[in-house]
């Protein structure tokens, strides 16, 4: 039986309700690693429930290499209500074809979706497109009932920008943002200071009335 795709197939923001009520949603791209569990102590300590954007052959990896670490990991993410979406099936390096194009076909995110199901027991029906490649994609994500969630570029920041540069730039967040962090590192970037500008970003953000949830809760009409 076909899925039906989601009325909203992109979401660059929260939905109207979001925007009255000053939410803010966390996401976290290119995970998942080892860095996660300061990550989460830091969420965890301050009650924030967030949606972290995957590699498949990331999490099939540390699944095989570290399962107790895996296992922690989702427990963890069950337990404080976080969610996971799928990010890529693996990761790569961006060209010109790939970027108007697309890397993957709709065989190859059918799978990558069932994969990272079965690796984190996770239903996962939000879609972040590594790059931020759209195209074909657009219907492949339709069709398996997914939404492709973009996000606020005007207060996003690189994950290897200066500290102080990326703590403003997600500062400026609004009610209904849905901010674009990396806790994890790719072909493209070897660092990442989101462990140093995530609690910075947090206290800025409560200090003005914003509420950092997860991107379905963005998401509640």
């Amino acid at each position: 039986n076909m899925i039906s795709p989601p009325d909203k197939p992109i979401r660059f923001s929260g939905s109207k309700q979001a925007k009255q009520k000053g939410l803010v949603a966390f996401s976290f791209d290119d995970g998942p690693e080892k860095r996660i569990l300061p990550l989460l102590d830091t969420l965890e300590e301050r009650n924030i429930k967030a949606t972290f954007f995957w590699m498949v052959d990331k999490a099939t990896r540390l699944s095989k290499e570290d399962h107790g670490l895996f296992n922690e990991i989702l427990t963890r993410l069950k337990e404080s209500g976080h969610e996971i979406g799928l990010h890529t099936p693996y990761d790569y390096k961006a060209s010109l074809i790939s970027r108007f194009i697309g890397k993957f076909s709709e065989k190859d995110m059918e799978e990558a979706k069932r994969n990272l199901e079965e690796v984190t027991g996770f239903n996962i029906n939000l879609y972040r497109p590594h790059y931020f490649h759209v195209g074909p994609y657009l219907f492949y994500i339709r069709n398996l009932g997914m939404t492709i969630v973009l996000g606020d570029f005007l207060h996003s920041a690189q994950a290897d920008a200066p500290v102080k540069t990326q703590v403003r730039k997600f500062s400026g967040a609004v009610p209904g943002s849905i901010l674009i962090f990396h806790d994890g590192i790719s072909l493209s970037r070897e660092h990442t200071h989101v462990l140093e500008v995530l609690p910075q970003v947090i206290d800025n953000l409560k200090n003005k009335g914003l509420m950092p949830v997860s991107i379905s809760e963005v998401f509640k009409d």
